[in-house]
């Protein structure tokens, strides 16, 4: 199956063109394949997570896929920012969209589990407490996944 053929159009933003937040996450994604989403995460994560928060439902769907796989490669093993960007981000969909994140719940936690031994390895680079305390909280509310 073509994944690009599923690249949200402009009707699918709509949504987000409604705020100024939202017409940067449309000019940072609309028309991006899902490698050029990958792409631009592995570069500026921190930037670019922060656009999620302000997409519409579809862009948020098809674009975490995006993040979810390159999280899920070795590019991202010394990553610090795009994981803990990520914690944040699924910290606040859970919060208030938790429907959006239902269907990918299993790559998630996935992705929970690799953070958690990569911040009980390096210590000395994560605060390995409060990201363990973190996921923990996200798995708490998230027990009816």
């Amino acid at each position: 199956m073509n994944q690009n053929a599923m690249i949200p159009n402009k009707k699918d933003w709509e949504e987000a063109l409604k705020s100024l937040d939202g017409v940067y996450a449309f000019k940072h994604f609309n028309g991006k394949s899902l490698q050029q989403a990958e792409d631009m995460i592995d570069k500026v994560a921190e930037l670019y997570c922060e656009d999620f928060k302000w997409m519409p439902e579809q862009p948020f769907k098809f674009y975490l896929l995006a993040y979810l796989k390159y999280l899920r490669s070795n590019k991202s093993e010394y990553n610090f920012y795009a994981s803990i960007s990520f914690l944040g981000l699924i910290e606040y969909i859970v919060d208030y969209r938790p429907h959006w994140v239902t269907d990918r719940w299993g790559f998630i936690t996935e992705i929970f589990e690799k953070m958690i031994e990569r911040a009980k390895r390096d210590e000395h680079f994560w605060d390995s407490e409060n990201i363990i305390a973190s996921i923990r909280n996200i798995k708490t509310k998230t027990n009816s996944f």
